[in-house]
């Protein structure tokens, strides 16, 4: 049976006509009905979808800086520290009668006081600084304590990762939160070296009775009415901390200040500034 073959045409192109330039008599053209005007649609606001934001941890410590932050592990025990902050009740301090006991070391918090440096440990956060520090961190032989974003090193410099938020770090391997406050870091730094007991001088985060804000006099990097606003931020880190902290931590810290008034002081312990080198002393 021979099957038939099925053959199939294309349909012809049809070219599409010019258009004609229709005049009437006098030459005039020839006014055209409107074209119908199809209903457009009004383009509706693309909602772009957000990238997501992976959490970019920071970058791990080199094996030099885990053992640097080793070493520091421990060194308080048996001892005490002071950490000297830049309050202006620390003017009003004699600080350099605690260079007396050999039970005491002392912690410089950014701004070196004359009167008892160089001290063992010198602690600072801002790049400012060092900057403006320069001359020691280049002559200063002690332990410097401070963070990893900070480019510039040396051998005796032990830095720390940083990390925001709310926070109360045991472990400097990891970590410690700043709490935008030099002296909040490092009462992290000093449960890490396990000191019997830290005071915590010079920590006033307010202005004193004749309106001074710092102790040495005036802060290059930061007008007095700007640092004063910024108290109620950081007292909110200590306060975090004075509620979540149980009660064997909060108890090895005493905030030596009569100007301090924030609520989170008595959570931990307080002394006025005025006799606390006495105390200390006694205590040693």
């Amino acid at each position: 049976m021979t099957k038939s073959r099925i053959i199939y045409t294309r349909p012809p192109l049809t070219r599409r006509p010019e258009a004609v330039n229709v005049q009437n008599a006098i030459g005039r053209p020839v006014p055209q009905p409107p074209t119908p005007i199809k209903q457009q649609l009004v383009p509706q606001p693309v909602k772009l979808k957000q990238p997501t934001v992976a959490h970019i941890s920071p970058a791990p410590l080199s094996y030099d800086e885990q053992e640097r932050i080793r070493k520091i592990r421990g060194k308080g025990r048996g001892r005490l520290l002071v950490i000297l902050g830049n309050g202006p009740s620390l003017a009003e301090v004699d600080v350099a009668k605690l260079r007396s006991s050999c039970r005491i070391d002392l912690m410089t918090v950014n701004h070196p006081d004359p009167r008892v440096w160089p001290t063992p440990y010198w602690v600072f956060c801002d790049l400012s600084q060092y900057h403006r520090h320069k001359h020691h961190w280049d002559t200063y032989q002690g332990t410097i304590i401070t963070t990893t974003s900070l480019k510039y090193d040396r051998p005796n410099a032990v830095k720390i990762r940083s990390k925001g938020g709310n926070g109360f770090s045991l472990d400097l391997l990891d970590c410690y939160y700043v709490g935008r406050s030099t002296i909040y870091a490092n009462m992290q730094t000093a449960m890490w070296m396990d000191y019997d007991h830290v005071y915590i001088l010079g920590c006033d985060m307010c202005s004193a009775p004749d309106g001074r804000v710092w102790s040495y006099g005036i802060n290059p990097d930061v007008r007095p009415e700007q640092r004063v606003t910024r108290f109620e931020n950081e007292a909110a880190f200590y306060d975090h901390a004075s509620k979540t902290l149980p009660q064997g931590v909060r108890s090895r810290f005493t905030f030596c200040s009569s100007y301090n008034r924030w609520d989170f002081v008595d959570r931990f312990n307080r002394l006025p500034h005025e006799s606390a080198v006495d105390v200390i002393l006694e205590y040693a």
